[in-house]
Formats: C-alpha cells, sequence, structure tokens
C-alpha cells in the first residue's frame, strides 16, 4: 500500500492535475478540490483549460497548493486521468515518487519506475450508481483519502453547495465510495 510522504506535504508547492474528456466533470471536480482548500486556510490556485467542444474535447483542470506566485504546472505530484488521450498527454509531467490516478477502464497504463499508479474504474463505479457522470465525485474521494490534503468532511460541504440540488445525494454517495476505494 503506497502513502502520501508527508514531506511532500510540507514543500512550497503541490501540483496536481485532473485531466479527461470534456463532460466528465473534471473541471467541476478541480473547483470543489480548490475550494475545500481554501476553506481550510491553504493557499490556492485552480486553472482550467478545455477544448470549444461541449462533450468529448480534451479539458483539464490544474490545483496548485502553496506557493503559487508561478500560475503553471511545473511537475506534477498528481495526475489524475480519464482518458488515454490525457494520460499519454501528461505522464511526462508527474515527478520522481508522484501519483498517477486513472480510470482502470478508460486508460492503458505504461510502468514507469518512481511513479506510483493506481487503477480504479471511476465510470463504471458511477455508472452503478445510475449515472457515468458521477464519476468525478468517485475520483475526489479517492483523491482526498489517498492524499489527506484536505479533509473529508470539508469537502463534502464544498460538493453540498457546487452540485445541483437535486444530484447532491448521489455525488455524495460517489465521494463516499471513492474515498473508500483507498481507506479499506
Amino acid at each position: 500500500m503506497y502513502m502520501i510522504n508527508p514531506q511532500l506535504l510540507t514543500l512550497n508547492r503541490f501540483e496536481i492535475r485532473l485531466a479527461g474528456k470534456g463532460g466528465q466533470g473534471l473541471i467541476k471536480s478541480g473547483l470543489i478540490l480548490a475550494e475545500a482548500l481554501a476553506a481550510e486556510g491553504k493557499r490556492v490556485l485552480q486553472l482550467q483549460s478545455y477544448g470549444p467542444e461541449a462533450r468529448g474535447g480534451a479539458s483539464r483542470s490544474d490545483v496548485i497548493i502553496g506557493d503559487t506566485s508561478y500560475p503553471g504546472v511545473v511537475s506534477l505530484d498528481v495526475l489524475v486521468a480519464l482518458s488515454q488521450e490525457a494520460y499519454d498527454k501528461y505522464l511526462h509531467l508527474v515527478k520522481p515518487n508522484g501519483i498517477v490516478i486513472f480510470d482502470s477502464d478508460l486508460v492503458k497504463p505504461v510502468l514507469i519506475e518512481g511513479i506510483n499508479q493506481h487503477a480504479v474504474p471511476f465510470t463504471r463505479i458511477a455508472e452503478s450508481l445510475g449515472n457515468k457522470l458521477y464519476a468525478n465525485s468517485v475520483v475526489i474521494g479517492y483523491l482526498v483519502a489517498l492524499t489527506k490534503l484536505v479533509s473529508k468532511e470539508t469537502v463534502k460541504k464544498v460538493i453540498c453547495c457546487r452540485v445541483p440540488k437535486s444530484t447532491v445525494e448521489n455525488n455524495l454517495k460517489a465521494f463516499e465510495i471513492g474515498y473508500s476505494k483507498w481507506s479499506r
């Protein structure tokens, strides 16, 4: 079982990229994560990029914690990839001993020494809740449980405020399932 090195959390900068296709909710995930981190008093910057397509084009959300004087990714501590394109495109940015979290049904990984990779069927889990669009909440749960960058309760409060009221219950279920996938 891999655990985050506590020294990583005390460095001046911690970089996370959530990447995949438009419509997977990764920009929303980045915003939720950044808001939860800020609510706990952490210095945080959230950046996003997406193609002109409403669904299916490339998208990414970067969350930078700590020294935010440079508004861009330098070397990723964590990459979340929900598409093969995102995995292939950003894997080289992951620093040694960094973490890659990917959807095991959508990504075929390559083994790289010194990179800790986590395969989870995020989309399949979300579909079991009735809608693959809950995959982003499964991702957030897993990421929070793995990194311990922010408290579970703070993230749940932000989810309640930032997702449509009609989806709060299922988003919270998805978050809990993702959280439990790591913390078993």
